[in-house]
């Protein structure tokens, strides 16, 4: 059986904002405005009392803390909200050259405007100096300093972006692989259903034919058997116990056709009686589908029978059997081990043990 897979598609930051990757609420403009306010005016106090040990406390000292104190604020309320509008906007993932030729450019302009803002409201409207005047002395280092600032300030919103960014995309993408996996694990335990039912209507059709009487039986054991398989089909694993008791009833029907042509010497239940394996448990129907292929791909006759075997081989548990000829070829479609081995790779990302020999054939599953 071959099993498409499916490609996780790729998360951009585009994407991740519509599926609320980091909500644009956490770059309120009002919220970002207050803690602006209050985080620079605790550092301009700070410092203003500082700086001035032995100076007197005037009208000047007022207005020059206060220019400090807007200065700080306004880039941060204006970084805070550029960046609440550029983030979303931007793919920091996949394409972070060209998100840093958006960010970098819009930022320093931002910055820019905002200390010319506050240098206007005190120097021209508040001390008075004409505006011609304030533009001829306005030069480079009077904006450098607010600038980096600004833009570390910008930085900062950005990485948090990104950071949630990307702690979201690795979210999504687990999710998404999860979902891909359980969908691919309802496939295959959907299609145990009709591989019972087609083998074992392949039985009864050959018990029709040479033995109706027990056709019945084996319609009776079947009946119970079946209801096993529906009762587990949502399962993803089961416990060992379980399933050894589902397959002895399906060992059952078997010698109702076969007789002592086919010998199964189950080793597991007396250790799963003594409580040997604790609570292990196995991928539903794994062990009915390898006596089913080994039923399916061997001869048996009373001379030289069909033996198979369940044993514990450290965190295995094995079916073994040896090779009688069959004269007959198999109708088998390659299902059975295939569909096994894809069930441990989506459920625990193991792979069975096949050991294929000239005498024996041996498969080992993993337990749970």
């Amino acid at each position: 059986m071959s099993q498409s897979k499916q490609e996780l598609p790729k998360v951009s930051a585009v994407d991740a904002k519509k599926d609320n990757a980091f909500s644009l609420s956490k770059f309120s403009f009002w919220r970002q405005f207050f803690i602006g306010i209050i985080v620079i005016c605790a550092i301009s106090i700070f410092f203003f009392f500082t700086n001035r040990r032995g100076l007197p406390f005037d009208w000047e000292a007022f207005i020059d803390f206060a220019f400090s104190s807007s200065i700080g604020v306004s880039l941060w309320v204006s970084m805070g909200y550029l960046n609440s509008r550029i983030a979303p906007t931007v793919d920091w993932l996949n394409k972070p050259w060209k998100a840093l030729l958006i960010v970098l450019p819009g930022n320093i302009l931002a910055a820019v405007f905002a200390v010319a803002c506050t240098r206007i409201l005190f120097l021209v409207i508040i001390i008075g100096v004409p505006f011609e005047t304030w533009i001829q002395r306005e030069g480079v280092g009077d904006y450098l300093i607010s600038v980096l600032i600004g833009l570390f300030i910008s930085a900062i919103y950005q990485g948090a972006w990104f950071i949630n960014l990307w702690k979201q995309s690795i979210i999504e993408k687990e999710q998404l692989k999860t979902s891909q996996a359980a969908a691919q694990y309802e496939v295959l335990n959907a299609q145990v259903n009709p591989h019972f039912l087609f083998n074992s209507l392949n039985v009864l059709s050959s018990l029709v034919r040479t033995n109706p009487e027990k056709a019945e039986d084996f319609i009776q054991g079947l009946s119970h058997v079946y209801r096993y398989v529906l009762d587990i089909r949502k399962e993803e694993a089961v416990p060992l116990a379980t399933e050894v008791e589902a397959l002895s009833n399906y060992s059952n029907l078997i010698k109702t056709r076969f007789g002592e042509r086919i010998r199964i010497d189950d080793q597991l239940s007396p250790k799963l009686q003594s409580g040997e394996l604790g609570d292990k448990k196995i991928v539903p129907l794994a062990l009915q589908m390898l006596v089913e292929n080994a039923v399916k791909h061997n001869g048996a006759t009373l001379k030289n029978p069909l033996h198979i075997k369940l044993f514990i081989e450290s965190k295995w548990v094995a079916v073994s059997n040896n090779r009688p000829p069959r004269f007959e070829v198999s109708e088998g479609k390659g299902v059975g081990l295939e569909n096994i081995q894809e069930r441990y790779q989506l459920l625990i990302d193991k792979e069975i043990i096949i050991q294929d020999k000239e005498d024996s054939f041996t498969v080992k599953l993993p337990l749970i």
